[in-house]
């Protein structure tokens, strides 16, 4: 939550005060520090041969927290060994979603019940019992390291934000920690070797430089824009034709405050410069960190991939450039490199360039995290359905201005799916821009008025229209914020220090 955007779109969504901020990210950092205490158990850790099974690390902690044969005298071991008595303080006994959203890192929830993926009970059992290799002994030095690290939080009692919309967000954010702070290559966090270094100070220092490489933290890349100070005929120059003049709509597009807006323009009027103008002055102002350009089809991402990074050169300076991703699945391509998978699940570039700007652009599921991108529609609305990894591709959505191009060629299933995903992104503080030549009115109206949104302003008529989303949704947050104030007040009676350093908090 050091991240400034991200950190304001989380406070936003757990409707915290200011105040309350630091206080909320130390104990989040600290349940973060708990995402692998699985690991401990006796299978898992046998792994170190080559020839041993193969067992997980999650299903076998969800056994432990499970109401199964044997689990509970395992679980109160593994409470009295870490302390968490101190963690199930924050959390609401009936619904401790939070805690549940640790241990969902690998992209799905665990399973508490009685059926699923759990590991069966004699095979769970087997991976804590104590005996040789107790793995409840092997937790000692953890205890130590979250005790030191984490005291303060974990000596505060107070509960943590009950708001699932935040759950879900700091399952994303997690996620994406996971796969950061995993990597083990020289440019990321290599393995200690055994070294007795401070591993948390090393974690803070290596955070900086990841963060700033990979994209999540834009300040480096803003600061350097800002420095440049383009026109919106510089953004758009092009050599032997003459300079662009901004249109009134592509003007007003740039500068309007609110967070959605739908851009009615026909064909060939300018809509995706009005875009790409609005994502550089939201950018330069600090109210988006990166840009995400979805469109209906491969063919017309690909095309618009390579204006976007013509824009992208003309804005930044040359070696302060964040990357351009083309998040089509099959099509590795960052900038002018492209790579291709190797067998061992690796990448191999056609250049010798950045590997860690280029991060994210190894997986589909990671595309999101890259502070530009051009794709296909499907790779956000994959962050509003219930499939693995949603939670990380709609919170690294949140810090960027989503642009929806030809939202009329959207189905009513995808138009749903698109309502929901814009009510997240939006709410959290996110912003918007769908564009589209011929959208119906209903359409209009179900994207910007779907669950207490509702159409406002329009601005210009004729061919180009700009209609924004009215301030209903604000003055309704603010008002939760409000109540919820008020409602504390009454109910007291009164009148792996990468995962935490990863996630900016």
């Amino acid at each position: 939550m050091d991240l400034p955007l991200i950190g304001t779109r989380l406070q936003r969504l757990c409707w915290a005060d200011e105040a309350d901020a630091a206080a909320i990210s130390a104990k989040l950092s600290a349940l973060a520090f708990l995402h692998d205490i699985g690991k401990a158990n006796r299978g898992f850790q046998a792994r170190s041969n080559a020839d041993a099974p193969h067992v997980g690390h999650i299903d076998e902690l969800a056994w432990v927290f499970s109401v199964r044969h044997g689990a509970e005298a395992v679980c109160d071991r593994l409470y009295g060994r870490l302390g968490l008595d101190r963690v199930a303080a924050w959390l609401p006994s009936d619904n401790p979603g939070l805690f549940h959203a640790v241990f969902a890192h690998h992209g799905r929830p665990w399973v508490l019940g009685g059926g699923g993926r759990q590991a069966d009970d004699g095979d769970a059992s087997a991976q804590w019992w104590d005996g040789p290799d107790d793995p409840m002994a092997k937790l000692a030095p953890m205890r130590a390291a979250f005790d030191t690290w984490f005291g303060n939080a974990l000596a505060d009692a107070s509960p943590l934000p009950d708001h699932a919309a935040f759950e879900h967000a700091f399952a994303g954010l997690l996620m994406l920690a996971d796969w950061l702070g995993s990597n083990p290559s020289p440019d990321f966090f290599p393995f200690d070797e055994g070294r007795p270094e401070d591993r948390m100070a090393f974690a803070q220092a290596r955070s900086s430089v990841v963060l700033s490489a990979t994209g999540p933290d834009a300040r480096p890349a803003r600061a350097a824009a800002c420095r440049v100070g383009a026109s919106f005929a510089q953004a758009f120059a092009q050599p032997g034709r003459p300079p662009f003049v901004a249109r009134p709509i592509q003007a007003e597009t740039a500068r309007h405050c609110a967070r959605l807006l739908v851009l009615e323009a026909e064909t060939g009027s300018g809509k995706t410069e009005a875009a790409l103008w609005r994502y550089c002055e939201l950018f330069r102002q600090g109210v988006v960190d990166g840009l995400y350009s979805a469109l209906p089809t491969r063919v017309a991402a690909t095309q618009i991939f390579e204006r976007v990074k013509r824009c992208r050169d003309n804005v930044f300076p040359p070696h302060q450039r964040p990357a351009v991703v083309l998040a089509v699945p099959g099509q590795m391509r960052v900038d002018e490199a492209e790579g291709t998978r190797l067998p061992d699940f690796g990448v191999q570039w056609s250049d010798d360039g950045d590997r860690a700007a280029r991060w994210a652009a190894e997986h589909p599921k990671r595309y999101l995290a890259t502070p530009i991108a051009v794709g296909t529609i499907d790779q956000a609305l994959l962050g509003a359905v219930r499939v693995k990894h949603a939670h990380l591709r709609a919170v690294s959505l949140l810090n960027k201005l989503l642009v929806v191009d030809e939202v009329h060629a959207s189905d009513a299933y995808m138009e749903r799916l698109l309502a929901n995903l814009l009510r997240f992104h939006v709410g959290a503080g996110g912003h918007a821009l769908l564009l589209s030549a011929t959208l119906g009115a209903g359409a209009r109206a179900r994207l910007l008025g779907g669950r207490g949104w509702f159409a406002g302003e329009i601005v210009g008529q004729g061919k180009a229209k700009l209609v924004a989303a009215s301030a209903a949704l604000n003055e309704l947050h603010a008002a939760h914020r409000t109540w919820s104030r008020s409602a504390r007040v009454y109910r007291a009676g009164g009148q792996a220090p990468e995962i935490q350093q990863i996630l900016g908090l």
